[in-house]
């Protein structure tokens, strides 16, 4: 009986191993990539539709996708590299759908590109808008043995914060600054709620969770708190300029960078940093050095010792900076007073300019300054001499006095900066007759500025108009400066439509050569019309690069010929030479377009740091698509690590003018 019962316990059990082997097959059966069918096609054909050039059958394929969900995720993910936008788009939106599942895929691509990239800013974005969802993948994420799949659930945290996932967003950071084991983690997730006030109102909760990391064990984590805390303006009554001061002092790549911003943000509170400013202003890295000249100037008074000593700095940037804070930080001492007016004859130019600028800032109307400031009206270099132009229209009845006795004189050139300073004043009449005599003579230098001058003034400068009516007209006038001066007409008297006229009376010469110029003008002015898109689109075909991309940008701006320019623009991007692609990325961005494959050429761009100011221009173009699109957003948000001071100050005005 023992044998019998024994053989119907082995049966049973070898009948449900065969049903479980069963339902296992049946499971993977199912769950086969050539077994799920949507719209009469398996996975594998949709996965296969996204890789070919046509954009509506990738439209189709991640339609089906996003229906299928879960097994196709792999496939959406690689999908994020695709440049055209409703497939990206579309795409994001899938693995959002998908859910938690995805996160692990979406982190992958967070970390295996870099900043700016399709892939990268698409799983930023997906997880973004994923909010609490992908909250328990991310703290699984947050203890991975991988330092990178750690980082990038940071990096989602980081963009969540400035959501309105926020509150969720900033607890689970809070978990990863009071128990996580890795101190780096700890810094980012520290610095990743110092960027909870950009968007919305700072909650309570991020605030009292880095109150907490101050006392943290690791110094960097301590220092970035305390940068957090001065960012979200919650410093008050938290002793954070010792950390700040330490933060200064880190070896950590960006960490100092934060450290001279932050105590600039504290100005007087920051009065015990001096010395360490100081010694900040002497380093080799320029761009902390100035930095540190800055925040001393914020200071104010207790600094002044330290930037009289910084004028004296090898760093240009450093000597330039220190002279401007001055400006601020001098209060009208005398001992000020007399360093900068030695500054303004510097061998840099940027320090002469500083010092002329802080002059106007603290000089009142002292006759020493005045006539220092005089005497740099004909500085060679043209920032020192609108500097000089500016501070003395700052100043007080001894300064017109003075430079109403400059006007004088039979230099002509000293009585052009002299005039210049006048109407810097607002004395636009004393000035005129000498700014006219510079628009009629034969030094194009003169004659550029003058109308420059003429444009910033504005309808207070109409005594002007008739000058600039007979230069537009006469033919014998440098070609360009007529255009100038048409355009000025149109600044100034808007309702005096004699420039207007003269613009469009060029474009019936297409052989001429204004009729481009003409018609660029016109539409800057927005007054194109079939006449100026007639001159414009020739140049879409030229074999000259620069002439496609000007004309493109400019019909770009006509609502008409949008469509077929940006269509140009697009095709452009991948354009063999490297200068023409940024040029065409910055030209789609500038017009409004939201192009992913600009935005990802404007974030490379953003990365090379080649000192070429296209860096600042692709902030600039970025800015303007950032209010509706994610990406951009998240690429002016990795801005803000960007080493050039410049372009993080850009992406942090860019960012804020998009909150309000």
């Amino acid at each position: 009986m023992k044998y019998f019962a024994a053989i119907l316990v082995s049966s049973l059990v070898l009948l449900g191993t065969c049903m479980a082997a069963a339902q296992e097959q049946q499971e993977e059966k199912r769950d086969s990539p050539n077994t799920v069918v949507h719209d009469g096609k398996t996975l594998d054909e949709w996965i296969g539709a996204l890789k070919g050039d046509d954009s509506e059958t990738h439209l189709r394929a991640v339609r089906a996708l996003v229906e299928i969900g879960e097994p196709a995720y792999p496939a959406l993910s690689d999908a994020l590299g695709n440049p055209d936008e409703p497939l990206w788009e579309h795409t994001v939106e899938a693995l959002v759908k998908i859910g938690e599942r995805a996160v692990p895929v979406l982190l992958a691509a967070i970390y295996t590109e870099r900043s700016g990239d399709l892939r990268h800013s698409g799983g930023v974005a997906a997880i973004q808008q994923m909010g609490e969802t992908a909250h328990p993948a991310l703290r699984r994420a947050l203890r991975d043995d991988d330092q990178m799949v750690r980082f990038a659930a940071i990096t989602a945290l980081r963009m969540q914060v400035m959501s309105p996932a926020k509150d969720a967003a900033i607890k689970v950071l809070d978990e990863v600054l009071q128990s996580h084991k890795d101190a780096p983690i700890r810094v980012h997730a520290a610095e990743a709620i110092g960027y909870a006030g950009l968007w919305y109102p700072t909650p309570q909760e991020g605030v009292d969770a880095l109150a907490r990391a101050l006392k943290d064990p690791d110094d960097k984590v301590k220092g970035m708190a305390a940068i957090s805390l001065v960012r979200l303006r919650a410093w008050r009554g938290k002793d954070v300029v010792p950390l700040l001061v330490t933060a200064l002092k880190s070896d950590e790549e960006i960490m100092p960078y934060f450290a001279v911003e932050a105590l600039g943000q504290l100005g007087p509170a920051a009065e015990q940093a001096v010395p360490e400013l100081l010694e900040a202003v002497r380093r080799d890295d320029r761009f902390v050095a100035a930095g540190a000249a800055q925040a001393l100037g914020k200071i104010g008074a207790a600094a002044v010792p330290a930037l009289l000593e910084s004028l004296n700095s090898p760093n240009e940037a450093v000597r330039a900076h220190a002279a401007r804070a001055l400006g601020g930080a001098g209060g009208g001492s005398q001992v000020v007073i007399l360093k900068l007016i030695a500054a303004l004859k510097h061998e840099d130019a940027g320090v002469r300019a500083a010092a002329a600028h802080a002059l106007g800032e603290i000089a009142g109307d002292r006759t020493e300054a005045v006539n220092a400031l005089i005497k740099a009206l004909p500085d060679s270099d043209r920032d020192v001499r609108r500097a000089a132009v500016r501070a003395l229209g700052r100043m007080g009845s001894k300064a017109k006095a003075a430079v109403l006795s400059a006007l004088q004189t039979d230099d002509r050139e000293r009585r052009w900066e002299a005039a210049t300073a006048l109407i810097a004043m607002g004395e636009v009449s004393e000035g005129m007759p000498v700014v006219l005599d510079a628009l009629e003579g034969d030094n194009t230098s003169y004659n550029i500025g003058a109308i420059e001058i003429l444009m910033e003034v504005g309808p207070a400068a109409s005594a002007a108009v008739p000058t600039l009516a007979k230069i537009t007209n006469d033919e014998e006038a440098e070609p360009h400066l007529r255009i100038t001066c048409a355009k000025a007409l149109e600044r100034i008297a808007p309702k005096d439509k004699r420039g207007i006229t003269f613009l469009r009376g060029q474009l019936g010469k297409p052989d001429g050569p204004l009729a481009l110029s003409a018609a660029f003008t016109l539409v800057e002015l927005g007054e194109a019309d079939d006449a100026v898109v007639d001159v414009l689109k020739p140049g879409l075909t030229s074999e000259h690069p620069g002439k496609l991309i000007a004309c493109a940008r400019a019909l770009a701006q006509v609502e008409s010929q949008r469509k077929a320019a940006v269509g140009l623009l697009r095709a452009e991007l991948r354009e063999k030479d490297k200068e023409m692609r940024v040029a065409a990325a910055l030209a789609l961005t500038e017009a409004g377009v939201v192009e992913p494959e600009a935005i990802s050429i404007l974030g490379a761009q953003l990365r090379l740091e080649d000192g070429s100011g296209r860096d600042v221009e692709a902030i600039r173009a970025l800015a303007v698509i950032a209010g509706e699109d994610r990406l951009a957003q998240a690429i002016l948000t990795e801005a803000l690590h960007h080493e050039t001071h410049g372009v993080r100050e850009a992406a942090r005005t860019a960012l804020s003018r998009i909150q309000k």
